[in-house]
């Protein structure tokens, strides 16, 4: 490559062109070539971000305007390789420590390459094609926690003594760019400090009227936390999700009226990708919270996202990681309520647990125990259910093993289905809380934001409810309050699932071993009648609740099954017992840590 640059130069700058997903942004990317600390900044119509790696940590400011940190335990690995990369730490290994091996000698559409393994001190391995005629990189590719990283090195023109290429095409899950390079700089003068400092966070968040904070009725459905908001004087009904960004649905945007703008891909917690787009109203306001002209995704999503029955207004789309970085959330499950403070503003003054909070994306981690076994959560307001446990961290603690009874699932995530087993967990403790025998689901996905490498699961509402709970991300820090009385959650004691289909209610799924399966019920057959109601006037969580009474009472269906009419009677009773001589019920106590 013509030699170490940091023998001639201290920063190097390259100034061009990002194209992702049909945008196009001024791109400045600055880097320490001693250190590696870097930064990248975008500049867009409507993606404005900036990348900043301090020498410890990765820092993001979104498109939007928020910050929070990438420093869970892969990111962390991750921004330590992309530093070694940036610095061009494989050209001096003597000064640079990390260890190298030979991945192949590449064969097929490899032959012209050899294929080294790298592993910088404190990073992630990347395994680097370098062209056997060229000798210069041609691709880097690295095993992220969910997917994997893609570099391309094309157009590579000598920049003085040194070689560079001047287009790289990136991948990483469902995301694609290209940077194309109008000018390199190397220099002599180091950057001030402050250059590689946490990037500022944009505080367009406001409580009308000057007060310190607005308390907004928060609607508990089906497992969700539903507010309303005013979009362009609109008011519309918006999911709250952690896990999520500012979306609106292709529904809502037409009715709106707003332009939209690119067309890209999105993941999610599916092992594929669903089609989106962007647009920005120009205000947004959550009670007396109001933020300016936030951007929006905009994603055709189904109508099993969107609508809530008959006679009830549709969701929107989601409100997520845009409202939490710039207010203080308190989520208050028991009373309703969700309060917002502009994080500038805030100070915690309750009595509760402190939980420190880390990124590997854009969703909180928290610490918990599954099964006495330590890991990283993620804290998901989305997630309507039962606490989800990945594959990798199943496989590393032979979890799978210690349990008889379960069932196979398909639930749904953005992106597609997600595949799991359905248990009971015996035991799962957050802070101060023992959550016994709560439905769980071991969840094995190839990809997708439930197959991490590196954190242990997901926690939904079942256990999210048990709290009240405030997030500061400006601080890395949630607060966690018990309820002064649990709310032991109620599972589904038939052991059938069903949703509307073309007027009738159509059944989905029946659990093994339950009383619907051994009533000889299965899928496809239609519900024509539950207690006495017609069953194409139920909706998803009317029939959800229905599936949730008192043990030892009944449900009266009658079913069509094979263009023959059946009058069926279903005894409720807990289901999933984590093996047969165990308790089935849930239960919470305390705990000291």
């Amino acid at each position: 490559m013509g030699g170490d640059p940091t023998g001639y130069a201290r920063t190097l700058t390259l100034i061009g062109t990002t194209s992702a997903d049909g945008l196009v942004t001024r791109t400045e990317v600055q880097v320490d070539l001693a250190s590696g600390r870097f930064f990248r900044v975008e500049r867009g119509a409507i993606r404005n971000s900036r990348v900043v790696f301090d020498g410890r940590t990765l820092w993001q400011r979104d498109w939007t305007g928020g910050v929070h940190p990438l420093d869970g335990v892969d990111a962390s690995m991750g921004a330590v390789t992309e530093a070694y990369l940036r610095r061009y730490g494989y050209l001096h290994p003597g000064r640079d420590p990390a260890t190298f091996g030979c991945v192949s000698g590449g064969a097929g559409a490899d032959a012209q390459y050899d294929i080294v393994s790298i592993v910088p001190q404190g990073g992630r391995e990347v395994r680097m094609w370098v062209d056997r005629g060229s000798g210069l990189p041609a691709k880097t590719w690295q095993r992220t926690a969910t997917s994997t990283a893609t570099a391309l090195y094309d157009d590579y023109r000598q920049v003085g003594q040194f070689a560079l290429p001047f287009v790289v095409r990136s991948t990483e899950g469902s995301g694609s760019s290209t940077f194309a390079i109008q000018s390199v700089t190397f220099t002599q003068g180091m950057l001030p400090r402050p250059a590689f400092a946490r990037p500022a966070t944009l505080h367009d968040g406001s409580i009308i009227d000057g007060a310190r904070s607005t308390i907004v009725p928060m609607i508990v459905e089906g497992g969700q936390a539903l507010v309303e908001a005013e979009v362009n004087g609109r008011h519309l009904l918006f999911q709250l999700d952690t896990g999520g960004h500012a979306i609106l649905t292709r529904e809502a945007a037409r009715a709106l009226g707003v332009h939209l703008f690119g067309s890209g891909a999105s993941g999610g917690g599916g092992e594929g990708t669903v089609a989106e787009q962007y647009t920005r109203p120009q205000t947004l306001q959550i009670g007396g919270a109001r933020i300016g002209a936030l951007p929006f995704y905009v994603i055709p999503y189904g109508r099993d996202f969107w609508d809530r029955g008959p006679g009830r207004g549709p969701r929107a789309g989601i409100l997520g990681l845009e409202i939490f970085e710039r207010f203080a959330v308190r989520l208050d499950y028991a009373s309703g309520h969700l309060t917002l403070t502009p994080l500038q503003r805030f100070a915690y003054r309750g009595a509760g647990a402190r939980l420190a909070l880390t990124f590997e994306a854009d969703t909180p981690l928290v610490p918990a125990r599954a099964d006495d076994v330590p890991g990283h959560f993620q804290l998901d307001t989305g997630n309507s259910g039962g606490t989800l446990i990945f594959g990798p961290f199943l496989r590393a603690h032979h979890l799978n093993s210690r349990y008889t009874t379960g069932f196979k699932a398909t639930s749904s995530g953005t992106g597609g289905e997600v595949h799991l087993q359905t248990r009971r967990l015996r035991r799962l403790a957050v802070d101060g809380l023992l959550l016994e025998r709560f439905v769980s689901y071991f969840v094995d996905q190839r990809t997708g934001a439930f197959s991490s490498r590196t954190e242990a699961g997901n926690l939904g509402f079942d256990v999210l409810s048990q709290f009240t709970t405030t997030l500061d991300y400006l601080h890395r820090v949630a607060y966690v309050e018990p309820l002064a009385v649990p709310r032991i959650p109620v599972y589904n004691r038939v052991g059938l699932y069903a949703t509307p289909d073309g007027g009738a209610l159509v059944v989905r799924v029946v659990f093994p071993n339950s009383p619907a399966s051994l009533a000889g019920i299965v899928p496809n057959d239609q519900l024509l009648q539950v207690n006495g109601r017609a069953g194409s006037g139920i909706s998803v969580d009317a029939f959800r609740a229905l599936t949730r009474g008192a043990i030892g009472s009944t449900m009266v269906l009658d079913v069509m099954h094979r263009a023959r009419r059946r009058h069926v009677i279903l005894h409720l009773r807990e289901l999933l017992c984590p093996s047969p001589h165990e308790m089935c019920s849930p239960a919470v106590r305390r705990i000291h840590n």
